[in-house]
């Protein structure tokens, strides 16, 4: 029975989330709920056996959930903005490199002093569940994409099961109406064929790219640069989009570190497609032809 115990435990707990709760804006004085929602979250994403696969600690994906609690409702239902982050290590160095960092604005729920938090993946059953076990399938496709070409396949699936049981519940961010900075383009983004050469390039940017850099910096620079080109492309075709939005939010300083020792011709190159990809962070990105 001990052996077996121990086999669950180790199939469980793939993350490592850390989740923060900001209730400075909403008015209320019952914060002991905020405490009991926060054991809630961190135990429904840390506890959860999310994939068939044998996680050791080590291996625990590393993330962040920031919930800015804006209003609650009759103690119960919670109006939220979220940013959900995670990392992944790379190979070789002490260095965990920033994978995605996503803002919804819509991270609204119901939730009651107590609640036990229950997901069923072939039915939606609350707004919280469905957007916790949502990211987290997300998060899992993401990194899966890193180690292994479209290895994440699996989870985008389960998250896309999620967004279609979700679209009948009175909640925003689950349907294309709530304008193109959601959910659900997120997930039909990532789901789409359009965007399959952003899923590759997630493999050559990680797998090829960061985890050689110590090694082989030029190579490493060639692989990065791909994928930047990759995604220049694929904006050409969806000039909006949430998941390249979300990546860059995530990844524009690593990306200028990165090119801030390459060779003249390559700083032009990446500055030339990054100013035309993120036109916001220009001027951030004006770092990797100032700086040696």
């Amino acid at each position: 029975m001990l052996l077996l115990f121990s086999l669950l435990v180790c199939k469980a707990q793939e993350f490592n989330c850390n989740v923060i709760i900001n209730s400075e804006r909403a008015q209320t004085q019952e914060q002991q709920i905020f405490t009991d929602l926060k054991i809630a979250i961190s135990d429904f994403i840390n506890n959860k056996a999310w994939t068939n696969h044998q996680y050791s600690t080590e291996e625990k994906i590393n993330c962040n959930l920031l919930l800015n609690v804006t209003q609650i409702t009759n103690s119960s239902r919670f109006t939220c903005n979220a940013q959900i982050q995670f990392t992944r290590p790379v190979y070789g160095v002490n260095y965990e490199t920033p994978m995605i960092n996503i803002v919804d604005n819509n991270f609204n729920f119901s939730y009651s002093q107590g609640q036990n938090l229950i997901f069923n993946e072939n039915t939606f059953s609350s707004n919280l569940t469905s957007l916790l076990a949502f990211y987290a399938y997300v998060i899992l496709a993401l990194d899966y994409d890193s180690f292994s070409p479209k290895g994440g396949s699996t989870f985008i699936e389960k998250a896309f099961n999620i967004l279609n049981n979700a679209q009948s519940a009175s909640f925003e961010g689950w349907t294309e109406s709530n304008g193109p900075n959601n959910r659900y383009f997120l997930i039909d983004h990532l789901n789409s064929t359009q965007f399959a050469s952003f899923r590759t390039g997630m493999y050559n940017y990680h797998r090829k790219g960061m985890d050689v850099l110590a090694t082989n910096p030029k190579e490493a620079r060639k692989q990065i640069m791909s994928m930047i080109e990759n995604i220049r492309k694929v904006q050409m075709l969806q000039p909006i989009s949430f998941l390249i939005k979300s990546f860059f939010f995530a990844k524009s300083t690593e990306i200028i570190d990165v090119f801030t020792v390459a060779s003249r011709d390559e700083k032009q190159k990446v500055f030339t497609l990054l100013r035309r990809i993120d036109p916001q962070n220009t001027q951030k990105y004006q770092k990797i032809m100032t700086n040696r």
